[in-house]
């Protein structure tokens, strides 16, 4: 692998890995749902002007969204191991604190 190649996976995986610590002062601020809502949103917006529509019927674009939104998190519970749910990485179980 080239070395900037190599540079560019690190700062990445650095910026991903730091990530976390905005994430964790942000919610002694605001509501999870607020703070999930305005990083989907400040992320889906460049997506407006970078992404081509995709081809095909608007209303089979628009199933294939609600799909992904309501059916994949309603199949994570059959996602288990050792009797336990497997979590996405970075989920916070915060019941408890």
């Amino acid at each position: 692998m080239a070395p900037r190649d190599v540079a560019l996976l690190v700062g990445v995986a650095m910026l991903w890995g730091f990530n976390f610590v905005p994430i964790r002062w942000a919610l002694d601020a605001v509501p999870p749902f607020a703070l999930a809502a305005t990083r989907f949103t400040f992320a889906a917006l460049p997506m407006v002007f970078l992404v081509r529509r995709p081809q095909g019927p608007v209303r089979l674009v628009v199933a294939y969204g609600l799909g992904l939104r309501d059916l994949e998190p309603a199949a994570a519970p059959l996602h288990r191991r050792g009797g336990h749910a497997v979590r996405p990485a970075g989920a916070d179980c915060r019941h408890g604190q």
